[in-house]
């Protein structure tokens, strides 16, 4: 690991370590937090494997293997409304 790849790390960490403590500090109950977490956790995980799918199926279109379809839309919504991720249908 580089020195830049550590000090992101470190940062990222930092970071964490600081919205937990904030999050305990405030009136947040512990369900909530852990709610939030697993939340943030999901909808990260939702959005790489759609990405992934999408790689996918452009790897299938570069090798002639299938025909676009761009007209299908699909919306994956959070808990929070205003963080929404929208993404073609076939995912």
């Amino acid at each position: 690991m580089n020195k830049s790849e550590l000090e992101y790390k470190n940062y990222s960490l930092s970071s964490l370590n600081d919205w937990i403590s904030d999050s305990l500090n405030s009136e947040a109950t512990p369900e909530e937090i852990y709610e939030t977490i697993i939340n943030c956790v999901e909808r990260d995980l939702e959005y790489h494997e759609a990405c992934a799918k999408q790689a996918k199926e452009l790897l299938s279109l570069l090798k002639g293997h299938k025909t676009p379809d761009f007209d299908d839309k699909i919306t994956f919504s959070t808990p929070y409304k205003d963080d929404v991720i929208n993404f073609p249908r076939r995912y």
